[in-house]
């Protein structure tokens, strides 16, 4: 009996799969419109710079220069050019190019840490102490945890003498992190503005103990031994006074002297190649920066996702997992590289690497579509029904989530949780066709009868086949004609089905499928009543 369903359920199946997206393509995102007033930047004379820096920059212009002449063409790609460029200059000192770029950078991209608080320590180190404070509070929120931006708001404030709100960053550094150097040093200099000498000495003595180096706070140290009349001890530590002072580490700040080695350059020429479907060029971008730092997962991943794109495989495999070596819970190389695997029928191994890119990113609502897609095929029901529910759970607006959350529960033969999930899809995609068809089959050929509805099945099959009529939609018609037993309508739509098949250009359906359509045609033809066998 069941042998008549399995086409249903087998285009139910075919139907979903032919949905999924391509997995390289996931980095970028749907074009935005930008809706920002971007400001003029300026591009310094190059010529006074050695030829190699020179070079670098001068890739960077142009590939700015090469989206502004079309910036409708490259919305995505625009922030991430000004961020880089903006970056590369900040790394040779060209601090006035480099703040414009962050600017503009900021206006497309305001929720993005990097470029208030680049934009910070630019205006912090011109002298603009204001600007430094509103750009620092802009950042504040976005990463309340980075430690170096407590302590760069605590000079701001110490520099203007705003001794207690300068005190209270301090103290914020310090409790994520009590052992500070840099922290404690503030409190010591915020607690001789204040005037409060034995606590500057308290603070500032061991801290020169631990680290000798420091010799900067020799003068703070003397000082706050001036202030409590010891006038040897301040002069013995006065005598000691350097320029070596203290600040937290800083990655964001310290990664821009890596730039000088033309990585990053090649990772933005690769960009924006791949955001142009170049993906050869991309992928020798991309191999330029994995040249200039090898230990760079990005331009690794970069790299093997072009290489996919560009038809090398087996090559891109190799990248996501020196990838994988260098950062072993990178949720991107696991799941582009168990994409790749269950393309080239490895579907163990890409099943594993798609449960590692959901334990390092679990609101990956693609991973979680992706390893459900793979339990399904292998039979593993109950899992991919969690995986489907999760993924449509983070991705409200995906129809394939959906769609197959609800196959999968035929498969598990809860027809009634599948109509009810189709009927919710329905409702919220009515436009786009996908789950009218899904639920047009399950109405129309559900081996629960309970579940059946003939004339909704035609209704909506009809309304489906009007908008596009493939043979697959035809179909469907026919299903629910013969669900409403009028069965030589049935047949009819059925042997146009057939016909559309066998025409030269027609693409060929697999031997199951076909073999269903047929067969479905002699119950239509030959059986009263010819709807199809439920229980």
């Amino acid at each position: 009996m069941k042998r008549h369903l399995r086409p249903v359920l087998v285009l139910i199946l075919l139907l979903i799969t032919a949905l999924a997206g391509t997995v390289h393509g996931r980095e970028s995102a749907a074009p935005k419109t930008v809706k920002v007033a971007l400001l003029p930047i300026p591009y310094p004379d190059l010529d006074a710079l050695e030829p190699a820096v020179a070079d670098q920059l001068a890739a960077s212009q142009a590939a700015l220069r090469s989206l502004l002449e079309d910036p409708e063409s490259h919305k995505e790609s625009l922030w991430e050019v000004y961020g880089e460029l903006g970056q590369i200059y900040h790394a040779y000192e060209l601090e006035d190019a480099a703040f414009a770029c962050y600017r503009n950078a900021y206006r497309l991209r305001p929720k993005d840490f990097r470029w208030p608080y680049l934009l910070g320590v630019l205006s912090q180190s011109a002298g603009n102490l204001e600007d430094a404070d509103h750009y620092y509070w802009a950042a504040l929120p976005v990463r309340p945890e980075y430690v170096p931006l407590r302590i760069r708001i605590s000079e701001v404030y110490l520099a203007q003498n705003k001794l207690d709100l300068a005190h209270v960053q301090a103290k914020e550094a310090l409790v994520s992190d009590p052992t500070l150097h840099a922290g404690r040093a503030l409190l010591g200099e915020i607690a001789l503005a204040q005037g409060q000498h034995q606590e500057a000495v308290e603070i500032l003595e061991p801290l020169l103990q631990e680290v000798p180096e420091a010799n900067l706070y020799h003068h703070s140290l003397g000082m706050a031994y001036r202030g409590l009349g010891n006038l040897e001890k301040a002069k013995e530590h006065l005598a000691q006074r350097g320029k070596v002072g203290l600040q937290p580490l800083d990655p964001l700040l310290d990664s821009l002297a890596d730039l000088k080695r033309g990585e990053r350059v090649y990772l933005l020429r690769g960009r924006m190649a791949f955001n142009a479907g170049r993906y050869v060029e991309a992928a020798e971008a991309f191999a330029t920066a994995v040249e200039a730092k090898p230990d760079s997962v990005r331009a690794r991943v970069n790299l093997a996702s072009s290489l996919a794109l560009a038809g090398d495989p087996q090559r891109a495999i190799t990248q996501f997992r020196e990838a994988l070596n260098l950062e072993p819970d990178n949720a991107t190389a696991h799941f582009n590289l168990g994409s790749l695997l269950a393309r080239g029928g490895d579907e163990v191994a890409a099943v594993e690497h798609l449960r590692a890119a959901i334990v390092a990113n679990p609101g990956d609502a693609q991973a979680h579509y992706e390893l459900a897609r793979l339990l399904r095929r292998g039979g593993n029901l109950n899992e991919a029904h969690i995986h489907f529910a999760r993924a449509s759970e983070l991705d409200p607006r995906s129809e394939d989530a959906a769609l197959g959350e609800a196959s999968v529960l035929v498969d598990l033969q809860k027809y009634e949780a599948a109509r009810e999930k189709l009927e919710t899809s329905l409702q919220q995609f009515p436009n786009r066709g996908l789950s009218s068809h899904s639920l047009a089959r399950l109405l129309a050929a559900c081996p629960s009868l309970e579940v059946r509805d003939g004339e909704r099945a035609y209704q909506l099959a009809s309304l489906v086949y009007k908008a596009q009529p493939t043979v697959l939609h035809a179909e469907t018609v026919a299903l629910a004609l013969a669900e409403l037993d009028r069965c030589d309508e049935a047949a009819e739509w059925q042997r146009r089905s057939l016909d559309a098949l066998a025409a030269p250009d027609a693409t060929p359906w697999p031997p199951e499928a076909l073999a269903g359509l047929q067969a479905n045609l002699v119950r239509f033809e030959q059986q009263r009543p010819c709807r199809m066998p439920g229980e």
